[in-house]
C-alpha cells in the first residue's frame, strides 16, 4: 500500500503477553508502505523488544499529546499467518480468553538454528541378503524396511537397529543419507506405488455412501463415526482423505498422541506415497519449520499430527479427520488452552470442509451434539469380519487378598492367561496407568508420607533412577534414611507403578520378552516409535505400561490385556473421573483380539461391580452415556452447562486467598447473580511449583454468555489481580 497523507500513522499489533487487548504502535516515518495484517514485527515493550503481529495495518492515532512507540523493525522472512488463521486465532483469543500474541504464537512453527542435518535409512537393491543366523537385528530392520517401502528415519531407530543398519550399509544392502529439512521425507517410509486399500465392508460403504456427497458438494457438516474398537474406522477416514484430495482439496488428519503417528504414517505412506507431512511438538525446530513451509507453499495436502496441526496452513481444506475424537489430549494444557477438536469444527465452517470424528467412546459433549442432530451420527457397528468383541473378566482383588492374605499386584487369574498366551505364541498388554516403582514412601510409625517440598502431592519412587521424583514440577531427591516427622528407619514403599508392573512380570513369566512403555523409557526423540515396531515386529512379547499403550494401536497379536487398579481413578475430586475410566477401559479392552483369535482381558479391581467397572466391562457405552448424561444433569456439570475452571496461584498463600476472593465477587457481579459458583477454595492440588493454588468453578447454560462473563470479571480485578497469576481453562477436561 503506498503511502497516504503526510502525517503519522499507527498499526495494532497483537503481542505476546497475556494482555486481553492489542497495542497501537506508529508506523516508522521511513517506511514507504504500510505493514500487512500477519507481518511479523519487532516492537519496544518496556525495557526490551518482543516479536509480535500486525493486526491491523492501519488504526486511528490515540489523539492528545499521547506518546506512540514505533515499530522497531519488520521482520522480513519470518513465518507469517495467512488470514483465515489469523481469524482461527482471534477466535481462540476470544473464546479461550487469552491475548491475541500468545494465541498467534502457538499457531505458528518455532524458529529453528541451523543443525545437523537429518538422516535417514534406505533400502539399495531388492535381493535378500545373505545373513548370519544370529544376525536378528539386520534381518528384523531388513524386514521392517521392505514393510514401510524401504525408507525410514534415523529418529526412528533404537541403537541395536542403528547398529545393525552400520553393519548392513558394508555388505552393501542399505544406504545412510544425510538430507536437508527442505528434502526430507517423514517417517513412515516412501512407497513409489499407491498401494488400494481392502475393499469396504457393507458397513464402511453405506457411510461412505453418506460422507461422499457432502464432501463433492464442498459444503461443511459434522460428522461422529461410532464404532466399536476394531469396526474399521481408520479405513473410513483414509477413503474420505482419499475422495477429498482427488477433488484437489486438503486434508488435516488429527490423531491424539505422538506415538500414534508412525505406525499411521506406514499405512498412510502405501495409500498416500509422498503425499503427506508430519507436524508435532516432538519433531525438531527444523522439521516443524520446513513441514509448514511444505504445506503452506501447496507443496503438500494432507496433514498427520496432534492438536497443534489444526493451525496448519493448508490451502482449500476439505476434510478435517479427528481419531479418538474423545481423548484429552486434544486439549492444550497450556496457555492457551484451546481443544483441537473444536477448533477443527469452528476452522472447517469457516472453510466449508468436513469434519469427521471418530470413536467407539465418544466424549459425552460429543454423542449429546449427535443425538441433538447438530452432528451426523453414523453408525459403524461390530468389529470387521465379524470378529467378536474381546471377553472381558472381572477380578476381585479383595478375593485375591482373603485368599491370600496380602495385596498382590497380578492375581493368578491374570498370571495363568499371560502364560497360556505366551504357549500359543500371542502377545499381551498389561496396563498400569501410574509410572514409577512406588507411588509413595510411607512411615508406617506416624503416618506421614514422603512429599514434594514444592507440591502438594507425594513422591515417586523410580528404583532404576534410585531417586525419588514429583511427576508435577520434576523434583527428585534421595531416599531418606528415616521419616522426617518421627526420626523412625521403619520406611516402606506402597502402591505399585509400571516399573515395578514390569519386573514382577519378569518373575513370574521367566523367559519371556518384555518392555515398558511409559515416559521414562521413551523420553528420547523416536523412543516410542521404535518400540511400537518392535512389539509389532514380534520382537516383545509382553508389553507394559500407562495410557500409551491402550490408544488406538492395531496389533493382531495381542489375544490377552490385563487391567491392573481399574478402579483406582473412579475417587479423583473430577466429575469426569467416570467418565475418562470408562474409555481407558474400554480402549484397552479394544486391543485384544483384532486379529484371527478370540481376545481375554482381565480386569482387576477392588470394586469391580461399580456400575462404570462392569459397563466398560461389558462395552455398552450408549447405557453408559445414559447413566453419566443424568448425573451431569442432576449436578448441573458439562454438557447440560458450560464451565470455566479459574485457578489463582501465587507464591504468598494469604495474597492468593484475597485474590480469589476479589475474582469470586467480580464474578457474583455479573449477569445478574446468575452464574453458578463453586468456590474460591483450595485447588485439588493446593501447591504445585511452590505457588499456592486458589480455584474457582464457574457454571453457566450459556456459552458465549459465560465467557463474557467471565471476560468482564477478569476485566473489573485487572488493576487488583496480575493477569499472569490467573489460569484460565474454558471447557476444560479435568479440574484437578
Amino acid at each position: 500500500m503506498n503511502r497516504g497523507p503526510a502525517g503519522p500513522r499507527y498499526a495494532s499489533i497483537a503481542v505476546p503477553i497475556p494482555l486481553r487487548r492489542q497495542l497501537t504502535y506508529r508506523v516508522p516515518d521511513d517506511w514507504r508502505d504500510l505493514p500487512a495484517a500477519g507481518d511479523r514485527v519487532r516492537v519496544p515493550l518496556g525495557s526490551r523488544h518482543v516479536v509480535a503481529t500486525v493486526v491491523e495495518p492501519q488504526v486511528p492515532g490515540p489523539g492528545g499529546d499521547v506518546r506512540v512507540k514505533p515499530i522497531a523493525e519488520r521482520l522480513e522472512g519470518l513465518p507469517t499467518l495467512p488470514g483465515e488463521l489469523l481469524e482461527l486465532t482471534r477466535f481462540v483469543s476470544d473464546y479461550y480468553l487469552c491475548s491475541w500474541g500468545e494465541a498467534i504464537e502457538s499457531a505458528l512453527p518455532p524458529q529453528s538454528s541451523p543443525g545437523r542435518p537429518r538422516r535417514r535409512v534406505v533400502r539399495i537393491g531388492t535381493e535378500p541378503a545373505m545373513l548370519a543366523q544370529r544376525a536378528e537385528r539386520q534381518r528384523a530392520l531388513l524386514e521392517r524396511l521392505d514393510r514401510v517401502g524401504g525408507v525410514l528415519g534415523w529418529e526412528q531407530l533404537d541403537e541395536p537397529a542403528r547398529r545393525g543398519a552400520r553393519a548392513l550399509v558394508k555388505r552393501g544392502v542399505v544406504a545412510i543419507e544425510d538430507i536437508d529439512d527442505d528434502q526430507a521425507v517423514d517417517p513412515g517410509g516412501t512407497a513409489q506405488q499407491a498401494e488400494p486399500g481392502p475393499q469396504p465392508t457393507p458397513a464402511q460403504q453405506a457411510v461412505l455412501g453418506e460422507l461422499y456427497p457432502v464432501i463433492d458438494g464442498r459444503s461443511f457438516e459434522t460428522f461422529l463415526l461410532y464404532g466399536a474398537t476394531g469396526s474399521g474406522k481408520t479405513e473410513v477416514y483414509l477413503r474420505a482423505a482419499e475422495r477429498t484430495l482427488n477433488a484437489g482439496r486438503s486434508v488435516i488428519y488429527l490423531v491424539p498422541e505422538i506415538g500414534l503417528t508412525p505406525l499411521l504414517l506406514n499405512t498412510i505412506s502405501k495409500r498416500f506415497p509422498g503425499q503427506a507431512v508430519v507436524m508435532h511438538s516432538a519433531r525438531s525446530p527444523r522439521e516443524r519449520l520446513a513441514a509448514w513451509h511444505s504445506v503452506r507453499r501447496g507443496d503438500t495436502r494432507l496433514v498427520v499430527g496432534t492438536r497443534s496441526a489444526i493451525f496448519a496452513p493448508v490451502h482449500d481444506l476439505g476434510l478435517v479427520v479427528i481419531d479418538e475424537e474423545q481423548d484429552s489430549s486434544y486439549k492444550q494444557d497450556e496457555t492457551p488452552r484451546y481443544n483441537g477438536r473444536d477448533l477443527a469444527v469452528v476452522r472447517a465452517q469457516a472453510t466449508q470442509a468436513v469434519v469427521l470424528m471418530g470413536s467407539a467412546t465418544p466424549a459425552l459433549e460429543t454423542f449429546r451434539h449427535a443425538k441433538a442432530g447438530r452432528y451426523r451420527l453414523l453408525r459403524l457397528g461390530g468389529r470387521v469380519a465379524s470378529r467378536p468383541l474381546a471377553e472381558v473378566v472381572r477380578v476381585d482383588m479383595r478375593e485375591t487378598y482373603r485368599a491370600s492374605g496380602e495385596v498382590q499386584v497380578l492375581s493368578p487369574v491374570l498370571i495363568e492367561e499371560l502364560r497360556a498366551c505366551l504357549e500359543r505364541g500371542d502377545q499381551a498388554l498389561v496396563l498400569r496407568n501410574r509410572r514409577g516403582w512406588s507411588v509413595a514412601l510411607f512411615c508406617p510409625t506416624c503416618g506421614e508420607r514422603v512429599q514434594c517440598g514444592r507440591c502438594s502431592l507425594t513422591l515417586t519412587w523410580h528404583r532404576s533412577a534410585s531417586r525419588l521424583r514429583c511427576h508435577a514440577c520434576g523434583f527428585e531427591t534421595e531416599k531418606p534414611e528415616e521419616c522426617a516427622r518421627c526420626g523412625s528407619a521403619d520406611l516402606k514403599l506402597i502402591g505399585e507403578g509400571s516399573e515395578r508392573v514390569e519386573d514382577l512380570l519378569e518373575q513370574v513369566l521367566p523367559g519371556a520378552r518384555i518392555a515398558r512403555m511409559d515416559r521414562d523409557t521413551v523420553r528420547r526423540k523416536g523412543a516410542q516409535a521404535a518400540m511400537l515396531h518392535r512389539f509389532a515386529a514380534g520382537e516383545i512379547d509382553v508389553l507394559v505400561g500407562t495410557q500409551m499403550i491402550a490408544k488406538g494401536h492395531d496389533f493382531h497379536r495381542v489375544t490377552v490385556v490385563g487391567v491392573l487398579s481399574a478402579d483406582q481413578s473412579l475417587g479423583l475430586p473430577d466429575f469426569r473421573a467416570g467418565e475418562r475410566t470408562f474409555q481407558l477401559l474400554t480402549q484397552v479392552a479394544g486391543r485384544a483380539g483384532r486379529g484371527d483369535r478370540v481376545g481375554r482381558v482381565i480386569v482387576q479391581a477392588f470394586d469391580p461391580d461399580h456400575p462404570v467397572v462392569r459397563l466398560a466391562a461389558e462395552q455398552d457405552y450408549e447405557r453408559f452415556y445414559e447413566r453419566e448424561i443424568r448425573y451431569r444433569a442432576t449436578l448441573r456439570y458439562p454438557p447440560v452447562t458450560a464451565l470455566v475452571n479459574l485457578i489463582v496461584r501465587d507464591a504468598d498463600e494469604l495474597r492468593c486467598r484475597g485474590w480469589a476472593r476479589s475474582l469470586a465477587d467480580a464474578l457474583r457481579r455479573q449477569e445478574r447473580g446468575r452464574l453458578i459458583l463453586a468456590g474460591p477454595g483450595p485447588a485439588p492440588i493446593e501447591r504445585i511449583k511452590s505457588r499456592w493454588r486458589q480455584q474457582i468453578l464457574v457454571r453457566m447454560a450459556g456459552r458465549r454468555r459465560l465467557v463474557r462473563a467471565v471476560d468482564a470479571a477478569l476485566s473489573e480485578v485487572e488493576g487488583e489481580v496480575p493477569r499472569g497469576a490467573i489460569q484460565v481453562d474454558v471447557d476444560p477436561l479435568s479440574v484437578l
